[in-house]
């Protein structure tokens, strides 16, 4: 699939849904991931953005060490 910025949004706040509704699932530092065939350029900044682990065909768009920068505790 082709990910544009709405689709990390998407990604972001459904792991945040899950930490908030399961913590007991869902302790310490949450990454969320999100792969995807083709990554639009408003994809790779609102992941920057978000603390996304973005995937795109097979190699890191958005760095797993950059996305631990903001992703929040």
């Amino acid at each position: 699939m082709r990910a544009g910025a709405r689709d990390v949004e998407k990604a972001y706040e459904m792991a945040t849904a899950l930490q908030r509704g399961w913590p007991q699932k869902a302790s310490g530092r949450l990454v969320p991931v999100l792969y995807a065939y083709i990554a639009e350029p408003s994809a790779v900044q609102k992941a920057k953005e978000l603390g996304v682990l973005l995937i795109e065909n097979r190699r890191e768009a958005v760095p797993l060490e950059e996305a631990l920068k903001t992703a929040k505790p």
